[in-house]
């Protein structure tokens, strides 16, 4: 297939889509005969058989067949629906991320989802679903072909004698991507033995539900009938039981996260080209994304005192606009050593990692273990309520609950180097954030009813990417503190935007008339 044929041409998504679409929806339909079957509904059954025939298999041939896209130099263009029809125009150069999906059913069909995303909206803008692998391949590369001859300094043709050379789709120049970092299968099973997931839980449910078990009547069953049960054994078994199904849980939560980091970052390779980074990985699900560095609002440096005590850590951006709250940032490096997280850290926005950081108040020690104490008195007296089990003994580790307090305190710090800050908070999850000051959209400093009695408050950093504020925040510093540094960031700001200025004006191209004067 040549590019020439994307040349504004419409085009049709791949036909396997209606076949891919029953079956997806075939699921949902089974469960309802079965359903209706075992309770003897067969009329109900009949009308379902009825409906399905009449309405879903025809809104999927017509939503295929009214389907279009096209690809221009300029613009991506989509034309969709079937009583309510919508045309979308996307321009070339808006285009921040070209993501190419593929679960394990497209695979074996060797067809791919396109999403289109831009730095204007939360969401995806566009979707191709879905199209064969190879065309997706072709999509993601003419549109990128496309950006690169929109994209090109206009001065740089002032400069030279001769006209600039258009880049043409149609030559299929090679790409150029440099390879900077992969993971072998060896390196993602060891990533996925740092984490944990619970989506086992899930799983659990959705196979009850497939097996006519209603997971309300359970848990119904399991407040009225085992709370009784659990009344009845003493208190050594009731504790034997707890460890054992906590050993269980965690067990199954190891195990999940390890098959889903297989899945996920399965042949892992991060490439670089042209202020890009681009990176595929997947199992049983494919997955190709585009990080546009120039729409990098900050990194995080990630770890669990698991891979940190192994000296291992990840490697997160977070960029303006598209998704950023529903997906959140990108995983730009899964696992590694920390020398060449922060290598390649370094590669896209540089600084310098701090060997030590500045302290927040020690007040908030004080702030953790009143927060602690009320936790963990709130749980003793539901398990007493619930069991008639005598832990009220549990308090008189109160005391105890000073040590994560402390943990929690050496876990925050905050740096500000150069036209960087630097924040570092979290105790389970370790996350270290440098944020451009160039990228500073707003700064603010936040004072909770229990803060103010303190002295203390939260200085909240806010870029493109914050959704939350939570990886920008410096919390519990003292008042004064933060109003200095607020102040200190934003003659900061004006002063690198001055700077920044004056060297584009410099590097600008005179005038003609002053050039020959």
């Amino acid at each position: 297939m040549t590019s020439d044929r994307y040349n504004g041409a419409p085009r049709r998504l791949h036909p396997l889509t209606m076949l891919y679409r029953g079956i997806v929806s075939l699921p949902g339909i089974l469960l309802g005969l079965v359903t209706a079957v075992n309770r003897g509904e067969q009329t109900f059954t009949i009308i379902l058989v009825i409906i399905f025939t009449i309405f879903a298999l025809p809104s999927i041939v017509l939503g295929y067949y009214y389907f279009r896209f096209a690809i221009t130099p300029r613009e991506l263009i989509i034309h969709k629906g079937i009583l309510s029809r919508t045309t979308r125009n996307i321009p070339i150069e808006r285009i921040q991320n070209i993501a190419v999906h593929q679960n394990f059913l497209q695979r074996i069909l060797r067809i791919a989802k396109v999403q289109i995303e831009t730095a204007g909206g939360q969401e995806v803008e566009g979707q191709l679903e879905f199209v064969s692998t190879a065309e997706a391949e072709n999509i993601r590369r003419i549109i990128r072909s496309y950006q690169d001859t929109v994209q090109k300094p206009t001065d740089q043709a002032a400069k030279s004698e001769h006209p600039p050379v258009v880049f043409s789709p149609s030559s299929q120049a090679q790409e150029a991507d440099t390879l900077i970092f992969s993971m072998s299968a060896r390196d993602v099973l060891l990533c996925g033995m740092f984490g944990f997931s619970f989506v086992f839980v899930a799983v659990i449910f959705t196979g009850m539900q497939y097996f006519g078990i209603s997971p309300e009547g359970l848990v119904e069953n399991i407040t009225n009938a085992q709370i009784s049960y659990l009344r009845s054994l003493d208190e050594a078994t009731l504790w034997l039981f707890g460890a054992v199904a906590l050993l269980i849980a965690v067990v199954l939560s190891w195990i999940t996260g390890i098959l889903i980091t297989l899945n996920r970052y399965y042949n892992f390779r991060l490439t670089l080209d042209n202020g890009k980074l681009h990176k595929q990985s997947g199992l049983l699900t494919l997955s190709k994304a585009t990080i546009p560095l120039k729409k990098l609002q900050m990194l995080v440096i990630t770890s669990t005192p698991l891979s940190r005590h192994f000296g291992f850590h990840a490697l997160e951006l977070q960029t303006a606009g598209f998704g950023t709250k529903q997906k959140g940032p990108e995983v730009a490096v899964p696992l590694a050593k920390k020398e060449r997280v922060i290598e390649l850290a370094r590669m896209v926005l540089p600084f310098t990692f701090p060997e030590a950081f500045r302290p927040v108040s020690p007040l908030t020690i004080r702030r953790a273990m009143v927060r602690y104490s009320a936790l963990l008195l709130a749980a003793v007296a539901v398990a007493s309520t619930m069991v008639s089990m005598s832990a009220w003994w549990i308090a008189a580790l109160l005391p105890l609950l000073y040590y994560p307090a402390v943990l929690r305190f050496r876990a925050r710090g905050y740096v500000i180097e150069g036209q960087n800050i630097i924040v570092k908070q979290g105790v389970w999850r370790e996350r270290t954030a440098v944020i451009p000051l160039r990228k500073l959209q707003t700064i603010a400093v936040s004072e909770t009813f229990f803060q103010r009695r303190l002295g203390l408050a939260t200085l909240l950093i806010d870029t493109a990417a914050t959704s939350s504020g939570a990886d920008a925040a410096i919390i519990d510093i003292a008042a004064e503190d933060a109003r200095t540094i607020a102040s200190e960031v934003v003659t900061a700001f004006h002063t690198g935007h001055a700077r920044r200025t004056e060297s584009h004006t410099r590097s600008m191209p005179l005038p003609a008339t002053s050039q020959r004067e």
